[in-house]
Formats: structure tokens, C-alpha cells, sequence
């Protein structure tokens, strides 16, 4: 019995197989192009007939058709040309085929994952002639689970993919500081959703790290230092300092953008250091310096990543920290129980009051006083001791009053910390300033500083942020010219008036107001006007509430003394 070249997509899989095989035996002598089977015809949107010129060809046609169909595809066996690395068989499998080795029950692991697999039977198989044409084999099109609904296919992970142009885009928008996230959002709305867009935020995450690393040719440490360089082209006040050692590798590195630098200058008198953080690759220290604004918000003052936590290299990085922001010393500086940096600071920062966090104390408490769980006015006593003493006075004679009531006076944890006590109680510290912090929490929360302060997403965030940096740019650029400056204060006035007209329909762009170049004259053309005596306005102090209601009462009591004698 013989088959004919061409059999209906109808005809059963085992039909199919068993034709396959008579087919083999029969042509077992011949041509290895006549000995495979060339299925024709069209199973469920998947032509069978088709020959494709290589593995990545044939791989997104079944892809496509597994996604329509709602099933993953894997990657699964294949064999080779006899003494060669040609391969002559390919297996795609649906996602679900085969079952996982089964681990051992009494193997100590976190979490288990439940099985997924269901030795489905779905497969595809290619050959591949001496030409190199990838042709269907064998195929099997039945599954034992069900497949994924419509609305759900966009999951299924082998139809995910990153096409070139969206490539662009996120490559674009991430090198001009857009988070991934951000820029995921903004495909996603493009498109009308997520599962319009072909791949998933994980995907974007995996593909933007992908690059970076392709990036890095000559090493790391170059890499870091070139980036450096080239920020520092953008960006005129953006400084950096390394610290090698004898062979010339990176130990530490601390940077500092112009921005960061502004925000030290105006709210640097309190610091808040941190090393919570270490990278995953190096095992690199992540040591933010953060500060509060007037607004009560974080900003990042800069950053350094240290190979150890000791006293030279933490002495190093105050040091070069000093001497970047000016020999500007913070007033106070907040940091963690750390004998290390305590000791670099003293030698760095001898100006700057140092503080311990008060979170990090009351954390450890519980664990070191046994009596603190138990004894609520132990617990009260010392809460007292941290931040509700008024006066050093009142300190010692709470503390005095906790070490009886616990039996505390051989207590070595205890005994520690009260040496240090000018450093975490805030009865030692009413004269420095501190703006009413008491821990690095902050500094801890810093991921977020980071990777840019609210929700927002699309669009609306991109027009954002290319306009912050680059009305930052122009004003770097006037900083210091007169003209450039009084040119740029004036422009952005009209502009702030030429928006609100437009937001308002009550002007088009043919005739926007242009008042630039009539500011652009020198501060110093122009003086403050004389000071001059308002008429009707005393010298005297201006009189409150109280005063004119005290006023009036006593000229009510008179009047009456003389109604009265009258």
C-alpha cells in the first residue's frame, strides 16, 4: 500500500502516523528527501504543506497558530545528520506535554509549585533535507487540558514578543530616564490595553536589562566610568569620585547630580545614611545620602556603592562627600548602629551632630530586655526615655526609675547603650537641629526617590519629564549671565500667560503674547521703588485681638464709673 503525496487534513492522526511508516518502510532505500512524509492541507489555521527555510521560521508559524488556538509552545527533543551538527529532526510541544522529574518529598525547599504539566500529546514535528527546508513530519493537534480563553491569550508565554518597533520606543524612552514601568504603560495605552500590546511588563523589565548588559564591552567599572563622563557632558555640576585599590579594581564609587547639589545647598542641614541595600552581583553596599525639603518630601542628595562597611572606606566617602557639596557640613546627620561608620564620622564629619535611629533601637529592644514584653512600665519607661524627656534631669531619673523597676543594673545591652544616649535621646539634642526625624526610615524608602516620587504613567509623564530636563538644561546653561537670566525669567512669563490663554480657548498659536525681549533688560536697569510713609499708618506696632477687646473693656468700665457718679 502506498499513500498518495497529498492526504486530507481529515484523515486520523493514527492513520496519518501509520501511512508515515509504511511510507518509511517502503522508501527505506531511497533518498532521505522521499523517505520523510509531506503532509498537505490545512489543520486549524496551520498549513502542513508548507516548507520553511529555517528553525526560527517554522517556530513562529506554529507559535501563531498555537496562540489562535490557545496553547504555549515548547521546545522539545531533536537529532542530528549522522556525524554532523546539522539537525535533522525538531519536536514542538505544547507547554503542557510531558511531566516534571519528581523531586524529593523530603527535601527541605521554601515553597513547592503545584504541577502544571499534563502530558498532553500535541506536538509537531519538523525535518530538515540538505537544503536546509524545514518541513512538517509528524503533527498531532489533540490536547488533554483545556486551552486558554480569548481575552487570556495574551499570556501564554511563547506568544509573547517585543517587536522592533516597540523595541525602539522602550530603548528611547529609558535612555532619556523614563522608568521601564512607565514606558510599558505608555505602549499599553497606545494600543488600547495590555493585551493588545504582544508582551507583558516582565517582559519589558527582561528585555531593557538584556540590553543594558550588551552595552557593557570592556568591563563594568568602564562602563560605570564612561556613563559618568557622558552625564557630566549633560549635566555641568554632576560630580563623581572611585576608589581603586593596588590591582586597579573598583572598590567604592559615589556620584551626585547637579540637582542634588542645588537641593544640598538649601536643605542640607540634616542627612539622613543608609546602607540597607546591597547589589545583587557584586555584593556592593547601595549607601543613599537623603534630605527633606521644605515640603516634607524625600530628595536624594546622592549616592555611593561600597565594597565593605569599614571605617576607611566609609571615612572616604564623607570625605569625598564634603568635598564635592563644598565643605558644606550637614548640622545633623541620622544614621544606624553602625560602630564603624560612627567612628568615620567622628574623624569626617567633626561638626555634624550624629544620630542613631531611634526605629532601629526600639526594633532590637524586644529581643534584648526580657522584661520589655512583659513589664508594660518598663516598655513605657524607656519609650519615655527616647523621645518624651524634656531635659537631660528628667532622662536620668526616668531611666534610673526603669533600672529598678526591671532589675536592670547588670544589664549589659542596657548598659551600652546608655553611653551613647546623646546620640539616640532626644532630651541631648534640643539645641541641634533635626526637623523632628528620629530614624533612617526614609533613607530606607529611598527605591522609590529613585525610580521617580508618584503613579503617573503614558504620555502625561513623558511630556513631563523631557520638559523638566530640559528647562534644567537651559537654566544651566544662563546661570551666571545677567542677561541670559533676566531673558529667561521673562520668556517663561509670557509662556506661563500664553498657556493659560490656550488652555482657555481664548487664543489660538497664530497670535500668542511676545513680551520677551521688552524684559530682557538687566536687573540693574531698573531700582525698587523709594520707601515712602503710607497715610493713616502710625509707626506703632500693630495692636492683636486681645489688646483691642482689653481696650475696649476698660473703656466700657469708665464710661460707666461715669454714668454712674453722674
Amino acid at each position: 500500500m502506498k499513500c498518495s503525496e497529498e492526504i486530507s487534513p481529515n484523515i486520523e492522526i493514527e492513520e496519518r502516523m501509520k501511512c508515515s511508516e509504511e511510507i518509511n518502510i517502503e522508501d527505506r532505500g531511497n533518498d532521505i528527501q522521499k523517505s520523510e512524509v509531506r503532509f498537505t492541507g490545512t489543520s486549524e489555521g496551520f498549513n502542513i504543506s508548507v516548507a520553511y527555510k529555517d528553525e526560527k521560521e517554522a517556530y513562529e508559524a506554529y507559535c501563531s497558530y498555537a496562540h489562535n488556538n490557545g496553547f504555549s509552545v515548547r521546545k522539545d527533543h531533536h537529532s542530528f545528520w549522522p556525524n554532523s551538527r546539522k539537525i535533522k529532526t525538531k519536536d514542538f510541544v505544547c507547554s503542557k506535554a510531558g511531566f516534571k522529574k519528581q523531586s524529593d518529598l523530603n527535601s527541605q525547599k521554601k515553597c513547592r509549585r503545584s504541577e502544571t504539566r499534563t502530558g498532553c500529546p500535541c506536538l509537531i514535528r519538523f525535518s530538515v533535507d540538505e537544503d536546509g527546508n524545514w518541513i512538517v513530519k509528524k503533527f498531532i493537534e489533540s490536547h488533554n487540558h483545556d486551552l486558554a480563553r480569548l481575552e487570556d491569550r495574551h499570556l501564554l508565554r511563547s506568544c509573547r514578543n517585543i517587536d522592533d518597533e516597540r523595541a525602539s520606543v522602550l530603548k528611547s524612552m529609558t535612555e532619556a530616564g523614563i522608568r521601564t514601568v512607565d514606558a510599558f504603560s505608555y505602549l499599553a495605552d497606545e494600543v488600547g490595553g495590555v493585551e493588545n500590546l504582544g508582551f507583558l511588563k516582565m517582559d519589558a523589565y527582561n528585555f531593557i536589562q538584556k540590553e543594558k548588559r550588551s552595552k557593557i564591552e570592556f568591563g563594568d567599572t568602564n562602563a560605570l566610568i564612561q556613563l559618568f563622563k557622558d552625564r557630566q557632558v549633560d549635566d555641568s555640576m554632576f560630580a563623581w569620585d572611585v576608589q581603586l585599590d593596588e590591582f586597579d579594581s573598583l572598590l567604592n564609587f559615589f556620584w551626585v547630580d547637579g540637582m542634588s547639589r542645588i537641593d544640598y545647598d538649601c536643605f542640607g542641614d540634616v542627612v539622613i545614611f543608609d546602607t540597607s541595600y546591597r547589589l545583587n552581583k557584586y555584593n556592593l553596599v547601595c549607601a543613599p545620602f537623603v534630605g527633606v525639603n521644605n515640603h516634607l518630601q524625600n530628595i536624594l542628595l546622592g549616592v555611593a556603592f561600597l565594597s565593605e562597611e569599614t571605617i576607611e572606606f566609609f571615612t572616604w566617602l564623607f570625605t569625598t562627600f564634603l568635598r564635592i557639596m563644598g565643605d558644606k557640613h550637614p548640622l545633623t546627620i541620622f544614621t544606624d548602629q553602625d560602630q564603624a561608620m560612627s567612628r568615620a564620622i567622628e574623624v569626617a564629619l567633626p561638626h555634624t551632630r550624629h544620630r542613631l535611629c531611634q526605629w532601629h533601637i526600639s526594633k532590637k529592644v524586644p529581643s534584648k530586655v526580657s522584661c520589655f514584653n512583659s513589664n508594660n512600665k518598663v516598655r513605657g519607661l524607656f519609650y519615655k526615655c527616647m523621645s518624651k524627656c524634656d531635659s537631660e534631669v528628667e532622662f536620668e531619673r526616668s531611666w534610673n526609675e526603669m533600672i529598678l523597676e526591671g532589675n536592670l543594673q547588670t544589664h549589659e545591652w542596657l548598659g551600652d547603650l546608655y553611653k551613647i544616649r546623646s546620640k539616640w535621646s532626644t532630651a541631648f539634642n534640643k539645641e541641634y537641629f533635626s526637623m523632628g526625624i528620629l530614624s533612617t526610615q526614609r533613607s530606607e524608602s529611598t527605591n522609590n526617590v529613585c525610580h521617580g516620587k508618584g503613579s503617573d504613567s503614558g504620555s502625561g509623564f513623558i511630556f513631563r519629564n523631557h520638559i523638566s530636563r530640559f528647562a534644567y538644561q537651559i537654566s544651566t546653561r544662563a546661570q551666571g549671565n545677567e542677561l541670559a537670566e533676566q531673558y529667561m525669567l521673562g520668556a517663561m512669563k509670557d509662556m506661563a500667560e500664553n498657556i493659560d490663554l490656550l488652555v482657555d480657548g481664548k487664543m489660538t498659536n497664530s497670535n500668542l503674547i511676545s513680551k520677551s525681549k521688552s524684559r530682557a533688560a538687566p536687573v540693574s536697569a531698573f531700582k525698587d521703588p523709594q520707601k515712602r510713609r503710607p497715610k493713616g499708618i502710625s509707626n506703632a506696632r500693630l495692636k492683636g485681638y486681645w489688646e483691642k477687646k482689653k481696650q475696649k473693656s476698660t473703656f466700657y468700665l469708665r464710661f460707666n464709673c461715669v454714668l454712674t457718679a453722674l
